[in-house]
């Protein structure tokens, strides 16, 4: 009995110290500097933010003064867009440099004038780049699918090159 008991007991003592061992190598990779952790890319910021001390040299202001805002960058591009800006005053050199452009015999109605080109060059048939490239009549006829299916089983029949013949065109507008 006493040696089955001692048994028993050196089995029990074997299996924990196996349990033991076997919970301490669980994070010997770790440990040991085996295995490398990288930082989560969700907590790491690319820039961190910046803060200023608040600057205690600025006061607020009076009262009775009222406030002058900024126009925001949107609000300022809108008005010269828009030609609501106020015309600064223009140093000699500056009116000089802008005569000899021509700005002053620039005609306000420059809508109208590309208008009025565009209607002569639609009017004549021929695109600017048709010009161009020096193309001559018809650039963009589109080929009738079901007729040139029936020409080409044509062709096929007959034993003659597919190249030859004229290809059916549906009519432009």
């Amino acid at each position: 009995m006493e040696k089955n008991n001692m048994m028993n007991r050196s089995s029990h003592l074997v299996l924990a110290l196996s349990c033991l061992m076997l919970l301490a190598s669980c994070g010997a990779r770790e440990f040991n500097f085996l295995e490398r952790s990288s930082p989560d890319e969700f907590m790491v910021q690319p820039r961190a933010p910046l803060t200023l001390p608040p600057d205690y040299t600025l006061r607020p202001n009076d009262v009775e003064t009222p406030v002058q805002y900024m126009p925001s960058a949107a609000d300022r591009k809108t008005s010269e867009v828009l030609g609501q800006t106020e015309q600064k005053d223009l140093s000699a050199a500056e009116m000089q440099l802008l005569q000899r452009l021509g700005v002053d015999k620039l005609d306000g109605n420059i809508r109208a004038e590309i208008d009025k080109e565009t209607a002569r060059i639609e009017a004549r048939g021929k695109t600017v780049l048709d010009k161009a490239l020096g193309r001559v009549g018809v650039t963009n006829a589109v080929v009738d699918t079901t007729k040139e299916r029936a020409r080409i089983e044509q062709q096929k029949r007959d034993g003659q090159p597919l190249d030859q013949g004229d290809v059916p065109a549906l009519p432009t507008k």
